[in-house]
Protein backbone atom coordinates (compact mmCIF):
# COMPACT_ATOMS: atom_id res chain seq x y z
CA UNK A 1 0.00 0.00 0.00
CA UNK A 2 1.24 3.52 -0.80
CA UNK A 3 1.98 5.41 2.41
CA UNK A 4 0.82 9.02 2.42
CA UNK A 5 1.41 9.59 6.10
CA UNK A 6 4.90 11.02 5.56
CA UNK A 7 3.31 14.24 4.29
CA UNK A 8 5.82 14.79 1.49
CA UNK A 9 3.15 15.23 -1.17
CA UNK A 10 0.02 15.86 0.88
CA UNK A 11 0.62 19.65 1.12
CA UNK A 12 0.77 19.78 -2.68
CA UNK A 13 -2.90 18.70 -2.78
CA UNK A 14 -4.08 20.06 0.57
CA UNK A 15 -6.14 22.95 -0.84
CA UNK A 16 -8.13 20.43 -2.89
CA UNK A 17 -8.68 18.32 0.23
CA UNK A 18 -9.91 21.35 2.10
CA UNK A 19 -12.52 22.01 -0.58
CA UNK A 20 -14.16 18.77 0.53
CA UNK A 21 -14.47 20.24 4.01
CA UNK A 22 -15.05 23.89 3.14
CA UNK A 23 -18.19 24.04 5.30
CA UNK A 24 -16.36 22.56 8.27
CA UNK A 25 -13.15 24.57 8.23
CA UNK A 26 -13.48 27.61 10.43
CA UNK A 27 -16.94 26.62 11.74
CA UNK A 28 -15.74 26.16 15.30
CA UNK A 29 -13.41 29.12 15.08
CA UNK A 30 -16.19 31.35 13.73
CA UNK A 31 -18.35 30.71 16.79
CA UNK A 32 -15.40 31.44 19.08
CA UNK A 33 -14.60 34.62 17.16
CA UNK A 34 -18.19 35.79 17.53
CA UNK A 35 -17.98 35.24 21.29
CA UNK A 36 -14.76 37.25 21.51
CA UNK A 37 -16.33 40.05 19.43
CA UNK A 38 -19.33 40.13 21.76
CA UNK A 39 -17.02 40.31 24.77
CA UNK A 40 -15.19 43.24 23.23
CA UNK A 41 -18.45 45.06 22.59
CA UNK A 42 -20.07 44.25 25.92
CA UNK A 43 -17.24 44.32 28.46
CA UNK A 44 -15.11 47.13 27.05
CA UNK A 45 -17.53 50.08 27.00
CA UNK A 46 -16.00 53.57 26.74
CA UNK A 47 -15.57 55.36 30.10
CA UNK A 48 -16.76 58.97 30.32
CA UNK A 49 -14.26 61.27 32.01
CA UNK A 50 -16.92 63.99 32.38
CA UNK A 51 -18.85 61.73 34.78
CA UNK A 52 -15.99 61.84 37.31
CA UNK A 53 -15.50 64.54 39.93
CA UNK A 54 -12.66 67.04 39.54
CA UNK A 55 -10.38 65.43 42.12
CA UNK A 56 -10.81 61.96 40.48
CA UNK A 57 -9.99 63.45 37.07
CA UNK A 58 -6.84 65.08 38.43
CA UNK A 59 -5.82 61.84 40.16
CA UNK A 60 -6.27 59.83 36.93
CA UNK A 61 -4.22 62.35 34.97
CA UNK A 62 -1.37 62.21 37.49
CA UNK A 63 -1.40 58.38 37.33
CA UNK A 64 -0.69 58.84 33.63
CA UNK A 65 2.09 61.40 34.24
CA UNK A 66 -0.08 64.22 32.91
CA UNK A 67 -0.28 67.59 34.63
CA UNK A 68 -3.85 68.79 35.37
CA UNK A 69 -4.63 72.31 34.14
CA UNK A 70 -7.14 73.10 36.84
CA UNK A 71 -10.09 73.55 34.48
CA UNK A 72 -12.73 70.84 34.57
CA UNK A 73 -13.59 70.78 30.86
CA UNK A 74 -9.96 70.83 29.70
CA UNK A 75 -8.88 68.16 32.19
CA UNK A 76 -11.93 66.01 31.39
CA UNK A 77 -11.19 66.28 27.64
CA UNK A 78 -7.52 65.38 28.20
CA UNK A 79 -8.47 62.38 30.36
CA UNK A 80 -11.17 61.30 27.89
CA UNK A 81 -8.54 61.21 25.15
CA UNK A 82 -6.44 58.90 27.34
CA UNK A 83 -9.48 56.73 28.10
CA UNK A 84 -10.24 56.40 24.36
CA UNK A 85 -6.63 55.48 23.49
CA UNK A 86 -6.49 52.89 26.25
CA UNK A 87 -9.82 51.41 25.16
CA UNK A 88 -8.64 51.18 21.56
CA UNK A 89 -5.44 49.49 22.72
CA UNK A 90 -7.43 46.91 24.70
CA UNK A 91 -9.72 46.30 21.73
CA UNK A 92 -6.69 45.91 19.41
CA UNK A 93 -5.18 43.33 21.76
CA UNK A 94 -8.50 41.50 21.77
CA UNK A 95 -8.64 41.59 17.97
CA UNK A 96 -5.11 40.23 17.71
CA UNK A 97 -6.01 37.51 20.16
CA UNK A 98 -9.08 36.75 18.06
CA UNK A 99 -6.96 36.42 14.91
CA UNK A 100 -4.47 34.19 16.73
CA UNK A 101 -7.31 32.02 18.04
CA UNK A 102 -8.83 31.79 14.58
CA UNK A 103 -5.52 30.76 13.01
CA UNK A 104 -4.90 28.20 15.75
CA UNK A 105 -8.37 26.72 15.41
CA UNK A 106 -8.07 26.58 11.63
CA UNK A 107 -4.69 24.85 11.90
CA UNK A 108 -6.13 22.34 14.33
CA UNK A 109 -9.12 21.75 12.08
CA UNK A 110 -6.92 21.37 9.01
CA UNK A 111 -4.72 18.88 10.84
CA UNK A 112 -7.81 16.91 11.79
CA UNK A 113 -8.89 16.90 8.14
CA UNK A 114 -5.46 15.72 6.99
CA UNK A 115 -5.44 12.90 9.52
CA UNK A 116 -8.98 11.92 8.58
CA UNK A 117 -8.19 11.90 4.86
CA UNK A 118 -5.04 9.87 5.36
CA UNK A 119 -6.99 7.33 7.39
CA UNK A 120 -9.71 7.15 4.71
CA UNK A 121 -7.06 6.61 2.07
CA UNK A 122 -5.46 3.79 4.00
CA UNK A 123 -8.82 2.13 4.53
CA UNK A 124 -9.72 2.40 0.83
CA UNK A 125 -6.43 0.89 -0.28
CA UNK A 126 -6.65 -1.87 2.32
CA UNK A 127 -10.05 -2.82 0.88
CA UNK A 128 -8.65 -3.02 -2.67
CA UNK A 129 -5.38 -4.93 -2.63
CA UNK A 130 -5.20 -5.03 -6.43
CA UNK A 131 -5.44 -1.23 -6.68
CA UNK A 132 -2.90 -0.80 -3.90
CA UNK A 133 -0.43 -3.07 -5.70
CA UNK A 134 -1.03 -1.32 -9.01
CA UNK A 135 -0.45 2.13 -7.53
CA UNK A 136 2.69 0.97 -5.73
CA UNK A 137 4.01 -0.44 -9.01
CA UNK A 138 3.16 2.78 -10.86
CA UNK A 139 4.94 4.84 -8.22
CA UNK A 140 8.07 2.70 -8.54
CA UNK A 141 8.04 2.57 -12.35
CA UNK A 142 7.19 -1.15 -12.52
CA UNK A 143 3.63 -1.00 -13.86
CA UNK A 144 2.35 -1.66 -17.37
CA UNK A 145 2.73 1.30 -19.72
CA UNK A 146 -1.04 1.16 -20.49
CA UNK A 147 -3.32 1.11 -17.45
CA UNK A 148 -7.06 1.26 -16.76
CA UNK A 149 -7.75 2.19 -13.11
CA UNK A 150 -11.05 2.29 -11.23
CA UNK A 151 -11.09 5.20 -8.76
CA UNK A 152 -13.14 7.21 -6.30
CA UNK A 153 -12.52 10.56 -4.64
CA UNK A 154 -10.13 9.09 -2.07
CA UNK A 155 -8.12 6.75 -4.29
CA UNK A 156 -7.84 9.45 -6.96
CA UNK A 157 -5.45 11.22 -4.61
CA UNK A 158 -3.46 8.00 -4.18
CA UNK A 159 -3.15 7.80 -7.95
CA UNK A 160 -2.07 11.45 -8.08
CA UNK A 161 0.68 10.71 -5.55
CA UNK A 162 1.91 7.85 -7.73
CA UNK A 163 1.84 10.01 -10.88
CA UNK A 164 4.02 12.61 -9.13
CA UNK A 165 6.75 10.04 -8.58
CA UNK A 166 9.84 10.67 -10.76
CA UNK A 167 10.04 6.90 -11.33
CA UNK A 168 6.51 6.69 -12.79
CA UNK A 169 6.62 5.15 -16.28
CA UNK A 170 2.92 5.11 -17.26
CA UNK A 171 2.34 6.15 -20.88
CA UNK A 172 -1.43 5.71 -21.21
CA UNK A 173 -3.90 6.23 -18.36
CA UNK A 174 -7.62 5.51 -18.64
CA UNK A 175 -9.95 6.69 -15.85
CA UNK A 176 -12.99 7.34 -18.05
CA UNK A 177 -16.65 6.30 -17.51
CA UNK A 178 -16.53 6.25 -13.69
CA UNK A 179 -18.65 9.25 -12.67
CA UNK A 180 -15.63 10.70 -10.92
CA UNK A 181 -16.38 13.93 -9.06
CA UNK A 182 -14.70 17.27 -9.72
CA UNK A 183 -12.31 16.90 -6.78
CA UNK A 184 -11.14 13.47 -7.97
CA UNK A 185 -10.41 14.93 -11.39
CA UNK A 186 -8.57 17.86 -9.81
CA UNK A 187 -6.16 15.49 -8.05
CA UNK A 188 -5.31 13.67 -11.28
CA UNK A 189 -5.06 16.84 -13.37
CA UNK A 190 -2.79 18.61 -10.90
CA UNK A 191 -0.38 15.67 -10.86
CA UNK A 192 0.30 16.28 -14.58
CA UNK A 193 2.40 19.28 -13.58
CA UNK A 194 4.91 16.88 -12.01
CA UNK A 195 4.48 13.80 -14.20
CA UNK A 196 6.93 13.37 -17.11
CA UNK A 197 5.85 10.05 -18.63
CA UNK A 198 2.14 10.07 -19.57
CA UNK A 199 1.42 10.73 -23.23
CA UNK A 200 -2.30 9.91 -23.33
CA UNK A 201 -4.98 10.32 -20.66
CA UNK A 202 -8.68 9.45 -20.91
CA UNK A 203 -10.97 11.41 -18.56
CA UNK A 204 -14.21 11.34 -20.55
CA UNK A 205 -17.71 10.54 -19.24
CA UNK A 206 -17.20 11.58 -15.62
CA UNK A 207 -18.56 14.43 -13.51
CA UNK A 208 -15.50 16.66 -13.68
CA UNK A 209 -16.20 20.35 -13.24
CA UNK A 210 -14.46 23.75 -13.20
CA UNK A 211 -11.84 22.74 -10.64
CA UNK A 212 -10.64 19.84 -12.80
CA UNK A 213 -10.71 22.11 -15.83
CA UNK A 214 -8.59 24.72 -14.04
CA UNK A 215 -6.10 22.16 -12.69
CA UNK A 216 -5.76 20.59 -16.14
CA UNK A 217 -4.81 23.97 -17.57
CA UNK A 218 -2.22 24.51 -14.86
CA UNK A 219 -0.96 20.93 -15.01
CA UNK A 220 -0.34 21.03 -18.76
CA UNK A 221 0.99 24.58 -18.86
CA UNK A 222 4.62 23.43 -18.96
CA UNK A 223 4.09 19.68 -19.43
CA UNK A 224 6.28 18.33 -22.25
CA UNK A 225 4.97 14.75 -22.43
CA UNK A 226 1.16 14.67 -22.78
CA UNK A 227 -0.04 14.56 -26.40
CA UNK A 228 -3.65 13.33 -26.02
CA UNK A 229 -6.33 14.39 -23.52
CA UNK A 230 -10.00 13.43 -23.67
CA UNK A 231 -12.45 15.33 -21.45
CA UNK A 232 -15.55 14.61 -23.52
CA UNK A 233 -18.92 14.53 -21.74
CA UNK A 234 -17.89 16.29 -18.55
CA UNK A 235 -19.73 19.36 -17.14
CA UNK A 236 -16.46 21.25 -16.98
CA UNK A 237 -17.94 24.73 -17.15
CA UNK A 238 -21.22 26.54 -17.34
CA UNK A 239 -22.41 29.59 -19.19
CA UNK A 240 -19.43 31.73 -18.22
CA UNK A 241 -21.25 33.76 -15.58
CA UNK A 242 -19.66 32.00 -12.61
CA UNK A 243 -16.15 32.98 -11.40
CA UNK A 244 -15.06 29.33 -11.18
CA UNK A 245 -16.20 28.78 -14.76
CA UNK A 246 -14.34 31.86 -15.97
CA UNK A 247 -11.16 30.87 -14.13
CA UNK A 248 -11.40 27.32 -15.48
CA UNK A 249 -11.83 28.37 -19.11
CA UNK A 250 -9.15 31.04 -18.80
CA UNK A 251 -6.76 28.46 -17.35
CA UNK A 252 -7.39 26.14 -20.28
CA UNK A 253 -6.99 28.97 -22.78
CA UNK A 254 -3.70 29.99 -21.15
CA UNK A 255 -2.50 26.40 -21.39
CA UNK A 256 -3.42 26.17 -25.08
CA UNK A 257 -1.42 29.33 -25.64
CA UNK A 258 1.72 27.91 -23.98
CA UNK A 259 1.75 24.11 -24.29
CA UNK A 260 3.96 22.81 -27.12
CA UNK A 261 3.27 19.06 -27.14
CA UNK A 262 -0.52 18.53 -26.95
CA UNK A 263 -1.93 17.22 -30.26
CA UNK A 264 -5.48 16.14 -29.36
CA UNK A 265 -7.91 17.79 -26.93
CA UNK A 266 -11.41 16.39 -26.49
CA UNK A 267 -13.96 18.93 -25.18
CA UNK A 268 -17.07 17.48 -26.79
CA UNK A 269 -20.25 18.25 -24.78
CA UNK A 270 -18.51 20.05 -21.93
CA UNK A 271 -20.94 23.01 -21.76
CA UNK A 272 -18.19 25.58 -21.99
CA UNK A 273 -20.30 28.32 -23.54
CA UNK A 274 -19.74 30.95 -26.22
CA UNK A 275 -17.47 33.14 -24.08
CA UNK A 276 -15.17 30.21 -23.36
CA UNK A 277 -15.17 29.30 -27.05
CA UNK A 278 -13.91 32.76 -27.94
CA UNK A 279 -11.13 32.55 -25.36
CA UNK A 280 -10.01 29.16 -26.64
CA UNK A 281 -10.24 30.24 -30.29
CA UNK A 282 -8.15 33.33 -29.61
CA UNK A 283 -5.49 31.39 -27.68
CA UNK A 284 -5.33 28.71 -30.36
CA UNK A 285 -5.04 31.16 -33.23
CA UNK A 286 -2.50 33.45 -31.62
CA UNK A 287 0.15 31.10 -30.26
CA UNK A 288 -0.51 27.37 -30.79
CA UNK A 289 0.97 25.53 -33.76
CA UNK A 290 0.89 21.98 -32.41
CA UNK A 291 -2.78 21.17 -31.62
CA UNK A 292 -4.27 19.33 -34.61
CA UNK A 293 -7.53 17.95 -33.17
CA UNK A 294 -10.00 19.79 -30.95
CA UNK A 295 -13.39 18.16 -30.38
CA UNK A 296 -15.67 21.05 -29.49
CA UNK A 297 -19.21 20.02 -30.40
CA UNK A 298 -22.20 20.67 -28.10
CA UNK A 299 -20.57 23.60 -26.34
CA UNK A 300 -22.79 26.35 -27.75
CA UNK A 301 -19.86 28.10 -29.42
CA UNK A 302 -20.66 30.71 -32.04
CA UNK A 303 -19.92 30.02 -35.71
CA UNK A 304 -17.13 32.60 -35.86
CA UNK A 305 -15.19 30.86 -33.08
CA UNK A 306 -15.72 27.44 -34.64
CA UNK A 307 -14.55 28.67 -38.06
CA UNK A 308 -11.50 30.30 -36.49
CA UNK A 309 -10.67 27.07 -34.67
CA UNK A 310 -11.22 24.89 -37.75
CA UNK A 311 -8.98 27.14 -39.85
CA UNK A 312 -6.20 27.11 -37.28
CA UNK A 313 -6.42 23.34 -36.79
CA UNK A 314 -6.22 22.85 -40.58
CA UNK A 315 -3.18 25.09 -40.67
CA UNK A 316 -1.60 23.18 -37.80
CA UNK A 317 -2.30 19.88 -39.56
CA UNK A 318 -0.57 21.21 -42.68
CA UNK A 319 2.37 22.29 -40.57
CA UNK A 320 2.35 18.94 -38.84
CA UNK A 321 2.17 17.13 -42.18
CA UNK A 322 5.19 19.09 -43.44
CA UNK A 323 6.99 18.34 -40.17
CA UNK A 324 6.18 14.63 -40.54
CA UNK A 325 7.43 14.67 -44.12
CA UNK A 326 10.60 16.40 -43.00
CA UNK A 327 10.92 13.94 -40.15
CA UNK A 328 10.37 11.04 -42.56
CA UNK A 329 13.00 12.42 -44.92
CA UNK A 330 15.35 12.98 -42.01
CA UNK A 331 14.86 9.41 -40.83
CA UNK A 332 15.35 8.12 -44.37
CA UNK A 333 18.53 10.14 -44.71
CA UNK A 334 19.68 8.87 -41.34
CA UNK A 335 18.89 5.32 -42.47
CA UNK A 336 20.81 5.83 -45.69
CA UNK A 337 23.72 7.27 -43.76
CA UNK A 338 23.53 4.36 -41.38
CA UNK A 339 23.50 1.84 -44.20
CA UNK A 340 26.36 3.63 -45.95
CA UNK A 341 28.29 3.70 -42.71
CA UNK A 342 27.59 0.00 -42.22
CA UNK A 343 28.85 -0.66 -45.77
CA UNK A 344 31.98 1.39 -45.15
CA UNK A 345 32.47 -0.31 -41.80
CA UNK A 346 32.07 -3.69 -43.48
CA UNK A 347 34.55 -2.77 -46.20
CA UNK A 348 36.97 -1.52 -43.60
CA UNK A 349 36.41 -4.66 -41.60
CA UNK A 350 37.12 -6.80 -44.67
CA UNK A 351 40.15 -4.67 -45.52
CA UNK A 352 41.47 -4.93 -42.01
CA UNK A 353 40.73 -8.64 -41.98
CA UNK A 354 42.56 -9.05 -45.27
CA UNK A 355 45.51 -7.01 -44.01
CA UNK A 356 45.51 -9.02 -40.85
CA UNK A 357 45.38 -12.25 -42.89
CA UNK A 358 48.19 -11.06 -45.12
CA UNK A 359 50.24 -10.09 -42.11
CA UNK A 360 49.54 -13.47 -40.59
CA UNK A 361 50.53 -15.22 -43.82
CA UNK A 362 53.67 -13.12 -43.93
CA UNK A 363 54.52 -14.22 -40.42
CA UNK A 364 53.76 -17.84 -41.33
CA UNK A 365 56.01 -17.70 -44.42
CA UNK A 366 58.74 -16.02 -42.44
CA UNK A 367 58.49 -18.71 -39.80
CA UNK A 368 58.54 -21.41 -42.47
CA UNK A 369 61.65 -19.84 -44.05
CA UNK A 370 63.30 -19.62 -40.66
CA UNK A 371 62.50 -23.24 -39.92
CA UNK A 372 63.70 -24.24 -43.39
CA UNK A 373 66.94 -22.34 -42.97
CA UNK A 374 67.45 -23.89 -39.56
CA UNK A 375 66.81 -27.31 -41.07
CA UNK A 376 69.21 -26.62 -43.97
CA UNK A 377 71.85 -25.34 -41.58
CA UNK A 378 71.39 -28.38 -39.39
CA UNK A 379 71.63 -30.63 -42.44
CA UNK A 380 74.78 -28.81 -43.62
CA UNK A 381 76.40 -29.17 -40.26
CA UNK A 382 75.41 -32.83 -40.12
CA UNK A 383 76.76 -33.36 -43.64
CA UNK A 384 80.04 -31.64 -42.87
CA UNK A 385 80.34 -33.68 -39.69
CA UNK A 386 79.69 -36.89 -41.64
CA UNK A 387 82.21 -35.85 -44.30
CA UNK A 388 84.76 -35.04 -41.63
CA UNK A 389 84.18 -38.39 -39.99
CA UNK A 390 84.53 -40.06 -43.39
CA UNK A 391 87.80 -38.22 -44.04
CA UNK A 392 89.06 -39.18 -40.65
CA UNK A 393 88.08 -42.83 -41.25
CA UNK A 394 89.74 -42.91 -44.68
CA UNK A 395 92.80 -41.21 -43.28
CA UNK A 396 92.93 -43.75 -40.48
CA UNK A 397 92.58 -46.60 -42.91
CA UNK A 398 95.36 -45.15 -45.11
CA UNK A 399 97.55 -44.71 -42.12
CA UNK A 400 96.87 -48.28 -41.02
CA UNK A 401 97.64 -49.64 -44.47
CA UNK A 402 100.80 -47.60 -44.63
CA UNK A 403 101.89 -48.81 -41.23
CA UNK A 404 101.17 -52.40 -42.19
CA UNK A 405 103.12 -52.01 -45.38
CA UNK A 406 106.10 -50.56 -43.53
CA UNK A 407 105.95 -53.36 -41.02
CA UNK A 408 105.82 -55.96 -43.70
CA UNK A 409 108.73 -54.39 -45.54
CA UNK A 410 110.76 -54.26 -42.37
CA UNK A 411 110.03 -57.91 -41.71
CA UNK A 412 111.24 -58.88 -45.15
CA UNK A 413 114.47 -56.96 -44.62
CA UNK A 414 115.21 -58.89 -41.44
CA UNK A 415 114.68 -62.20 -43.15
CA UNK A 416 117.24 -61.49 -45.85
CA UNK A 417 119.85 -60.76 -43.30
Amino acid sequence: MIDTSDGTLFPYFQDIVERCHADDIGEASSSSIDVVEDEINEEQQPQLASSLPMDAIQKELKKRDLQPRGFFNEDAALLQKQFDQELEQVREEKRQQRVANRERLERERQQQIVEKEIQLEREELEKDEQLSTLLASAKQGRSSSHTRIELNRITARSLAFALCSPECSLLYLDVSNQSLCDLAGAYVCRSLAKNTSIKKIELSNNRLGPLSFQELGRGLMNNKAVEFVSLDCNPLAGDGTDDDDNNAVQSLADMIGRNKTLRHLGLWQCFIGAKGGKLIATALKSSNDNLTTLKCGYNNWDDASVRKIDAKLASNRDVRRVEREKETMRKQEEELRRLEQERLDEELKRKLAKEEWLEEQKKIRAEERRLQMEAEEKARIERERAEEEERQRVAAEEAAKLAAKKKKKKAKSKKKK
